[in-house]
């Protein structure tokens, strides 16, 4: 079976606060990008085993978060052994979920195989086990999200309105490297009442803080600039002056709306069709 695992965008993101569990409780809106994809083909085999092909990433074949999904399957079902073939086209390190797109997508690919009958919201069950963001590419449209990114709630946007381009300044960020310098909402509503400046930490307007994702999208995507924020964005950009340079220049060639996708690295612009 061959399958194309497609990319995510993410329209905002909010960074509430960090969990006992050392996760942080976070508030997005994923959409579908289906103008990055990777190849993915499992084949039923006498032995597991993974081939990687495309863009060059770290880790081990056989540490790949498809082998994730097939153990995770496993552990539950009697099934064979399968051959994967990934060809990576999607960036790694960039925001995109092309990895957790993968593990999904080897969910799904497996469940057809071997005829296991499970429905999305069993699949879901599956892939939050092997990432954050992975079921998110089981429903594959866009879905409100909270928890750690697990929790979905279906979401009506008008994605046939816009399209979208995204930009690949080819730098890596790892997710630990991101959070490391995250500073959670409900941290910077404490340092305000404490009387802290917080100007240079946060891009929302200070009287917007618990301001929710699903009002600021209703509202004319010509105010999201100032309120529809990324809060990865200040700290990624104090590094990597490049990124903000790009959104500029996204904006400049006439972008509804500009953004980082996630913790980074990847840019994009949403364009009115």
């Amino acid at each position: 079976m061959i399958l194309y695992p497609n990319a995510k965008l993410n329209l905002g993101l909010q960074i509430v606060r960090k969990r006992e569990d050392g996760f942080h409780e976070l508030r997005t809106l994923f959409v579908p990008y289906f103008g990055l994809k990777d190849i993915l083909e499992v084949l039923p085999a006498k032995e597991l085993k993974m081939y990687r092909y495309g863009l060059a990433y770290d880790g081990k074949a056989m540490d790949n978060i498809c082998i994730k999904a097939y153990h995770a399957l496993e552990e539950d079902f009697a099934i064979p052994p399968v051959e994967i073939h990934l060809y990576k086209k999607i960036p790694v390190g960039a925001g995109l979920g092309g990895g957790s797109a993968d593990g999904s997508f080897t969910l799904i690919a497996l469940n057809e195989i071997y005829k296991l009958g499970l429905s999305k919201e069993q699949l879901c069950k599956y892939a939050a086990k092997i990432g954050s963001d992975c079921p998110f590419f089981i429903y594959n449209q866009p879905m409100m999200a909270s928890g750690r990114g697990e929790i979905l709630t279906q979401y009506d946007f008008p994605m046939e309105d816009y399209k979208f381009e995204v930009i690949n300044p080819k730098i890596h960020i790892t997710t630990a490297e991101a959070y490391s310098k995250i500073i959670p909402r409900e941290r910077l509503k404490s340092m305000v009442a404490g009387g802290e400046d917080i100007s240079s930490l946060t891009d929302c307007p200070i009287d917007k803080l618990d301001t929710s994702l699903e009002e600021i999208l209703s509202l004319e995507p010509s105010s999201w600039r100032e309120l529809l924020i990324n809060d990865f964005e200040p700290s990624t950009f104090e590094r990597h002056p490049k990124l903000a340079e790009i959104k500029s220049d996204l904006y400049s060639k006439g972008a509804i709306y500009a953004s980082l996708s996630g913790s980074g690295s990847a840019m994009f612009g949403m364009f009115k069709r």
